[in-house]
């Protein structure tokens, strides 16, 4: 807590595990042929507040990669995942409270190229 250096290591090393887990949906989206006609693009034009909970199961274990796939598919995936109860002490649920919490992410979509929120 008091060393700036090891602050940004654990940032920097999460950010890189989110990217990972990100990518991991993207080519798992793309696969997926009833998922990529859904999503023909991937994660890429995803809106931010269904991609924050999508990302968050298989950021959790790589085992929740189907069931978020199956979610995607769903006429509201984000409900869906939040049911799935997916990881330990409720943390379906506790994602999904997080991201109503951040209510602009309904109106930013991911943009693959930059990385970001666009």
């Amino acid at each position: 807590m008091n060393s700036r250096v090891m602050r940004s290591m654990q940032v920097g090393g999460s950010i890189e595990n989110v990217k990972s887990s990100l990518m991991k949906l993207h080519q798992k989206i793309l696969a997926t042929p009833a998922v990529r006609a859904k999503y023909p693009a991937g994660v890429d034009g995803m809106k931010c507040d269904l991609l924050s909970v999508a990302v968050a199961a298989p950021h959790l274990s790589e085992s929740h990669l189907p069931m978020v796939l199956n979610a995607l598919l769903k006429s509201d995936p984000i409900e869906a995942i939040r049911l799935s109860g997916y990881g330990p002490g409720g943390r379906a649920q506790n994602v999904h409270d997080g991201m109503l919490k951040r209510p602009v992410l309904k109106n930013l979509v991911y943009d693959m190229a930059a990385q970001m929120p666009a």
